[in-house]
């Protein structure tokens, strides 16, 4: 038994902790990033949801920076996405009660965003497993350069 835990049990542990560790530095290393997204240098105004602005930082991770849903007074950040990446969710179609059939259609939303002549645009894609067919692809703009600003900055 003791070679049976010295052998399997051990070396897992230790994988496990390892990982953990290098997770957590990750973590960290994002923060720190986070952190030079702030509201008074976002280069970006939306275009419909008031008050609210986009920080493009050099990695190409996009930040939304505006007031809380829940408290107008506090100003959130949210990752949105990189410029570099598509990002892809996961979800299903029960809108109006969860049945078998809603369940079992999974439906995935591929997003991709794109800086075109200073404004930001976001593109994006949904895909269901039932037919697993793409549907097309659509185009929302979402935010202008502010006044002064280039999409790197002032």
């Amino acid at each position: 038994m003791m070679i049976l835990l010295r052998r399997v049990l051990l070396p897992a542990t230790l994988v496990f902790i390892t990982n953990a560790v290098a997770a957590r530095a990750d973590f960290a290393d994002q923060y720190k990033v986070q952190q030079t997204a702030s509201f008074d240098a976002a280069q970006f105004n939306a275009v419909n949801e008031g008050g609210v602005r986009y920080h493009l930082l050099k990695n190409g991770d996009i930040y939304s920076i505006g007031p809380s849903i829940w408290d107008k007074t506090k100003i959130t950040t949210s990752k949105l996405g990189n410029l570099k990446q598509i990002s892809r969710t996961q979800g299903d179609t029960c809108y109006f009660g969860v049945t078998y059939e809603c369940r079992a259609n999974i439906v995935f939303t591929d997003v991709q965003y794109k800086v075109e002549n200073c404004n930001l645009y976001k593109y994006q894609r949904q895909q269901t497993t039932r037919g697993g067919e793409f549907g097309k692809i659509e185009r929302s703009h979402i935010a202008t350069c502010r006044e002064g600003f280039t999409q790197r900055g002032k």
